[in-house]
């Protein structure tokens, strides 16, 4: 699935590329087979050495506009019920769409696909949903989705 995501985000050599959920780095360590100019990986608790601590809904070092590419798979809210979802999600699209250059790429899996999928209604001047894609990660019904931002 890593794999599929970082295609989906049209790697290139110049890419500045960004996966702040991290976790175990699988996304990282796909993205690295493929050209990019920088990969940086992070997470609010960094596992792996390579990952480092960024809260992604602040990514509070990042100015704006300097992300090509954003490919992540954040918290589903399936085994922390004490996550509100809605929250997190909305303040990551914020962060998101301040750092993703314009015309910049986000490709985001999440666990429920209509709270998601509303949550783009507000973000409708920000993003452009380029692709979905309706998926089973470990027997749980997923999505994918490309955004553009404007």
């Amino acid at each position: 699935m890593a794999d599929v995501m970082c295609l989906l985000s049209e790697p290139n050599k110049d890419d500045v590329f960004l996966d702040p959920f991290a976790g175990s780095g699988a996304t990282t360590k796909a993205r690295m087979n493929y050209p990019h100019k920088k990969i940086i990986a992070g997470d609010i608790n960094p596992k792996r050495h390579f990952i480092e601590k960024l809260d992604a809904t602040k990514l509070e070092r990042f100015e704006n506009g300097s992300v090509d590419k954003i490919v992540t798979d954040p918290p589903w809210g399936l085994f922390d019920k004490n996550v509100d979802i809605d929250s997190l999600y909305t303040k990551t699209l914020e962060s998101f769409y301040r750092v993703l250059r314009e015309g910049g790429i986000l490709v985001m899996m999440v666990g429920d696909r209509r709270l998601f999928e509303k949550l783009l209604e507000k973000f409708k001047n920000k993003f452009v949903l380029r692709q979905k894609l309706h998926v089973l990660v470990s027997g749980k019904k997923a999505g994918v989705y490309k955004l553009v931002r404007n």
